[in-house]
């Protein structure tokens, strides 16, 4: 299996919690907060990790957030390196209403990096030439285009319960299908399934394995009824 590796500028510590209504110009008194690690390379990782893949994620770590991160990381398992800034790394809040099933995300500024943090990020970067395309389109799914494809994989319908992380979620199942040795158009397919699986768990959480591979299945037989 081929290595993994992400990286995330701009990481956050998601704090979720519940309150029954929301209301302006009042104090409202939220039930117990959770946290869970947010970015798109952070949360590409945790998938990967998810669906049983390796993935190493570096990532900016500043201040008593970072530090929380950090360990959220570390009780999960996955495999990261945090980089140093002297900024603290950001902060989100998600509130779920729990009258009307509403959900409100509140993103807070990230850190800021020096000129030379930045480079040191860079310098992980390497550069490649792209062999194919692939646009997601939401619930529509997702276009795959090569030199000699053009392929539209339909997502699943599934019941929604928090878009949150399906983006990074369609990334890590494509990519952990990639470094699996699958061909690009079942990679696409299987990172369209991951996607929808995340749809379907509550708050922050991302996709489950057993959803994805349900659901990889389940597009993978209709392509061949299909055909």
């Amino acid at each position: 299996m081929s290595a993994i590796v992400t990286l995330t500028l701009n990481p956050a510590l998601d704090k979720s919690s519940t309150i029954e209504h929301v209301v302006a110009d009042r104090k409202l008194r939220c039930g117990a907060p959770s946290f869970d690690p947010d970015g798109g390379g952070i949360n590409m990782s945790r998938a990967i990790h998810e669906l049983g893949g390796q993935s190493t994620a570096y990532w900016t770590c500043g201040g008593p957030m970072g530090q929380m991160l950090k360990q959220l990381l570390d009780d999960e398992g996955v495999d990261h390196r945090p980089i140093a800034i002297d900024d603290v790394t950001r902060e989100n809040l998600v509130i779920h209403e729990e009258s009307t099933g509403r959900q409100f995300r509140f993103g807070f500024p990230g850190a800021k990096l020096t000129d030379v943090e930045v480079r040191r990020c860079i310098d992980l970067i390497d550069a490649g030439k792209a062999e194919a395309i692939f646009t997601s389109i939401g619930r529509g799914g997702a276009i795959l285009t090569t030199a000699s494809e053009h392929l539209h994989l339909r997502s699943p319908t599934v019941e929604i319960r928090s878009r949150i992380g399906a983006g990074d979620s369609t990334l890590a199942g494509r990519t952990f299908a990639l470094s699996r040795g699958n061909k690009l158009a079942d990679a696409a397919r299987f990172g369209v399934a991951a996607g929808a699986a995340a749809v379907m768990t509550a708050g922050t959480r991302l996709c489950r394995r057993a959803d994805v591979e349900r659901l990889y299945q389940e597009m993978t037989q209709g392509q061949l009824a299909a055909e």
